[in-house]
């Protein structure tokens, strides 16, 4: 029963993408994967579920793929670039309709669970400050907290859209800004020369 379950919660996160989560009713759900209006009330109470669980699918599968880089990773610069980018594309995958969307009829869903996800993205930039500091790619005299805190919440402004309203800035300028922002704030001379490598590596 679980496959079938993880298989139409995939399958009705296709949907959504494709038209809202407000925009397909739960019976429109049931015939566009094959299964009837009773069968998927069998595996699901509502809608509100459905979007829970997709969202704590996605957050989870995010936030695996940000501690696996965190490990992985040579250096702590290198390794916010990284997961700087996944959370980029992470945004980029998911239609800004569709953010509206579950924002304005799934607020405490998406807050609950995006609360969880903050905080746990907030733990890995701020083991990398302190990873960063220890390599002397980073300064000393920080506020590792704040700057952690500052940063994570910087890149949660793209998606709120009373922030970003009014503005064409596209999600890859907008981060690559952040980041480079934050770095050039807090990196020794040693950082700097490794990020402008990142970023310019032909130079």
């Amino acid at each position: 029963m679980e496959e079938k379950k993880e298989y139409y919660l995939i399958e009705i996160g296709k949907l959504f993408l494709k038209y809202g989560v407000s925009g397909i009713t739960m019976e429109e759900i049931a015939t566009r994967i094959g299964i009837s209006k009773k069968t998927i009330y069998n595996y699901f109470e509502n809608k509100a579920e459905i979007v829970e669980l997709i969202i704590q699918q996605r957050f989870k599968n995010d936030n695996e793929a940000m501690w696996e880089t965190i490990t992985q990773g040579k250096n702590a610069i290198e390794i916010l670039v990284r997961i700087t980018n996944q959370m980029k594309e992470t945004i980029r995958e998911v239609p800004p309709f569709v953010r509206r969307d579950l924002m304005k009829h799934f607020p405490l869903q998406l807050e609950k669970i995006g609360r969880n996800h903050k905080n746990n993205v907030f733990e890995g930039v701020r083991k990398n400050i302190l990873m960063g500091i220890y390599q002397d790619i980073y300064r000393s005299n920080i506020n590792v907290e704040l700057i952690a805190r500052y940063y994570v919440n910087s890149l949660d402004q793209f998606i709120r859209e009373e922030v970003m309203a009014g503005t064409e800035i596209p999600i890859d300028a907008y981060y690559d800004e952040i980041l480079s922002y934050h770095i050039h704030g807090i990196a020794t001379a040693k950082g700097v020369t490794i990020l402008e490598e990142i970023i310019n590596p032909t130079k």
